[in-house]
């Protein structure tokens, strides 16, 4: 049996000491339905080491033993106050079995997402410094490199997988259904670009069929650095590759912040004042906190998609058309020169700060491997 097999079963075998207005009846009852359950789990644990997984077979068994053990436990939990000791140990079995599956979800996918090739190719840093700080159109740099076939391929590879091994989504689309709505999205990304003057923050939603927004009058002076043309050009081609790069399962975010260690954020009190009062200015009916602020950064360097966006704005950075390879010495001169550079922080600092020696080659990896 397996560390996670035997964790469920151990909970499962501690006593349960009922409430006093239990009946004995109604205790047996639900010692019974928990004896029940732990015997379907353990059969479903073991059913997941199998070799030859049916990924679909494994999201409908998760669904099913899973909504069995919630309505239980969410059904008791709505008629008292407190979680019993027969709700907390269905409780704990329904967020294993969810566990469980995102562990082996999340091999199968590593698995499927291929290492680039040649990701030690050779650049010199005289070819880095002369590429560097692209002044030509972002926009139109990053939806022609979504235009470069092994780009394609691999956004499409990333935003399949993405579907495919999501535990929530039952009926995942095929890879062909997936490349028509990655065309159709740089299609509509490639046509137009909505606008609006309210000065709110421009955007793009995680939902499938939303759209960038980008916004007129938006300004944070001091903040995210200038709002000259070629600033508002580079967050443009954020919120269109959000448009387009949408994903969603633990999976993909993991593979994706492999290549961080958020651990050694470190957001100075310079950093958060402007922050504080913009956000206090926007949300006057709240009582905004430091806190709050630091919260609102650690969001968006553990947001898969804000990661990978600003992957994008690097490969824009320098210039990058089609799939050449980022290496290190692109990383350490954009570490040293994007910011000064580009008169724009929409949280680079912060992100550079995450990627360590540890983590530069897993970096590195995602940077030439997930479409960017």
């Amino acid at each position: 049996m397996n560390e996670s097999n035997h964790f469920v079963s151990h909970e499962l075998n501690k006593p349960i000491e009922a409430s006093a207005d239990v009946q004995q009846e109604d205790k047996d009852g639900q010692e019974t339905k928990i004896e029940q359950f732990r015997k379907e789990v353990d059969g479903f644990l073991s059913f997941l080491e199998s070799p030859d997984l049916d990924v679909k077979k494994v999201k409908s068994a998760r669904k099913n033993l899973s909504s069995a053990i919630e309505h239980e436990w969410i059904t008791d939990w709505e008629k008292d106050s407190e979680e019993t000791v027969e709700q907390g140990i269905l409780r704990k079995l329904s967020e294993m079995i969810n566990t469980r599956v995102n562990e082996v979800f999340q091999r199968l996918f590593d698995g499927e997402m291929l290492g680039p090739e040649h990701v030690r190719a050779a650049v010199s840093n005289e070819q880095v410094e002369i590429n560097a700080n692209y002044s030509g159109d972002k926009t139109l740099l990053m939806l022609g490199r979504l235009s470069d076939q092994k780009i394609h391929e691999q956004l499409a590879r990333l935003l399949y997988l993405d579907k495919k091994y999501d535990i929530y989504l039952e009926d995942a689309p095929s890879l062909q259904d997936i490349e028509r709505i990655m065309e159709l999205r740089i299609s509509l990304a490639s046509a137009s670009t909505p606008v609006t003057y309210s000065g709110e923050m421009p955007s793009a939603s995680g939902l499938e069929d939303v759209r960038e927004n980008m916004d007129i009058l938006w300004r944070i002076p001091g903040i995210f650095g200038e709002h000259g043309i070629e600033q508002v050009n580079t967050i443009e081609a954020h919120e269109k590759g959000h448009s387009v790069r949408k994903i969603h399962s633990l999976a993909a975010g993991v593979y994706v912040r492999r290549g961080f260690d958020l651990k050694q954020l470190n957001i100075s009190q310079e950093r958060v004042g402007p922050l504080l009062e913009y956000f206090k200015k926007q949300n006057p009916e709240e009582d905004v906190t430091a806190e709050i602020v630091k919260e609102a950064i650690l969001y968006y360097l553990n947001n898969p998609m804000e990661l990978v966006e600003r992957m994008s704005q690097l490969k824009n950075y320098f210039g990058m058309s089609g799939s050449e390879i980022f290496t290190k010495k692109h990383l350490y001169y954009a570490k040293e020169h994007y910011v000064l550079d580009t008169r724009m922080d929409n949280f680079m600092t912060d992100f550079f700060n995450v990627i360590t020696p540890e983590t530069e080659d897993a970096f590195i990896e995602v940077m030439n491997n997930c479409g960017i």
